[in-house]
């Protein structure tokens, strides 16, 4: 799933990509929390009331990942939720993605806040952004109906 959130994410602004991640983060954590899915080959249903334009289109791009994403781990909750931490992580430390993923590998280049152009104190917002639609979604699966 790496390989593809990478690849989607770079296609966005630094400021989308932190809500995307952010976003997803909450509402995945919680939704499996209620969830208490116990397997990774578990399926459940989660349906979501009261989303705004913007939530619908995150939940659409969580949606997408899972469906993708499979280019290391099966399509489910748990690995995208795994995935979407690893982004998380990367991100909060070297800035938004700006590279392919496989252009990467074979530049042997990494990513740093330096190569992104992102100054501390807008990386400092965009961290702290993602922490609120963090909780955003973790409050939208929270209310959601899952079966």
């Amino acid at each position: 799933m790496a390989c593809e959130m990478n690849d989607c994410l770079v296609g966005y602004s630094p400021q989308e990509q932190f809500q995307f991640v952010g976003f997803g983060m909450g509402f995945l954590q919680s939704a499996l929390q209620r969830a208490d899915i116990s397997s990774r080959d578990e399926k459940c249903f989660i349906t979501v009331h009261d989303a705004s334009e913007d939530d619908e289109l995150r939940i659409g791009w969580l949606n997408l990942m899972q469906k993708i994403g499979v280019d290391n781990a099966p399509a489910s909750s748990a690995n995208l939720s795994n995935a979407i931490l690893a982004a998380a992580r990367h991100m909060q430390k070297d800035g938004p993605y700006m590279m392919k993923f496989w252009d990467k590998f074979h530049s042997k280049e990494a990513e740093s806040v330096t190569k992104s152009g992102t100054s501390p104190e807008n990386l400092e917002a965009l961290v702290e952004l993602m922490g609120q639609l963090e909780e955003r979604g973790r409050q939208l699966a929270l209310g959601a109906r899952i079966s």
